[in-house]
């Protein structure tokens, strides 16, 4: 069935005001990571000739990792049924509802990039000039620099979001799913492939966090992303059938 454009966007809009106050839950998530970051997320101590120097390293990378669980669960969320049957009655069929839900992850998880970023600006405002008497150094950003996280930060969301929404529709499909899946991924983090000796799940994050080239990396979170929405719409296809 065809969903022309203008039609589409207001199934987009009705979506940002069906699940406005998961920005609230994020708002919520990244403070509580900002709160866990305010003691640093490195420390170094050195005693030299009566001289004692205890360096802190600040960073927004908790923020960012409770910002990932957010957009992860929020993708999980959107496929249960409760919600599935919620916007029915607007919603024209299944597939215009998971196309505006996959657009309003994409949403969240670029408002959720860029505003964890920002909060690492927070941190080191509170942490150098609010809590700690005698700052020595901190570290600037150029905008570039500023920009290129955003944006990475996103691209890591965005890959997120299309695992949990893959996740949740596999776990529409029989009660049983909704157990492998956990312990799949628990399994992951123990078996390893052989050569290098490392865990499955470990290399599969390497695979995106070691890349070197941006664009690269771009073209890796776009095409897994790709991938994984297409086939959750796939297993949505099989849901409406059953249904």
């Amino acid at each position: 069935m065809c969903v022309c454009p203008l039609k589409f966007y207001s199934y987009y809009r009705y979506k940002l005001h069906a699940y406005f106050t998961a920005f609230g839950s994020l708002i919520a998530v990244q403070l509580l990571g900002l709160l866990f970051s305010l003691n640093g997320v490195s420390q170094i101590g050195t005693y030299f000739d009566h001289i004692y120097i205890h360096v802190n390293h600040f960073s927004a990378n908790l923020i960012i990792i409770f910002s990932l669980m957010w957009v992860f669960i929020i993708a999980v969320t959107v496929t249960t049924r409760p919600y599935r049957d919620a916007d029915f009655v607007f919603v024209a069929n299944r597939m215009s509802s998971h196309l505006s839900n996959i657009l309003f992850l994409l949403t969240a998880s670029v408002i959720g990039g860029v505003t964890a970023m920002l909060c690492g600006f927070v941190l080191k405002l509170v942490a150098g000039y609010i809590l700690t008497q005698d700052l020595v150094f901190q570290q600037t950003h150029s905008l570039p620099e500023l920009l290129l996280g955003m944006t990475a930060a996103s691209l890591y969301m965005i890959l997120l979001s299309s695992v949990g929404f893959l996740a949740g529709m596999l776990s529409q499909l029989h009660k049983v799913v909704k157990f492998v899946l956990p312990a799949l991924v628990l399994a992951m983090f123990f078996m390893d492939t052989g050569n290098p000796k490392l865990p499955i799940m470990i290399i599969l994050a390497q695979f995106f966090t070691n890349e070197d080239s941006f664009v690269i990396f771009v073209i890796k979170v776009a095409a897994s992303s790709s991938l994984l929405f297409g086939t959750a719409l796939l297993i949505s296809n099989r849901l409406e059938v059953r249904q």
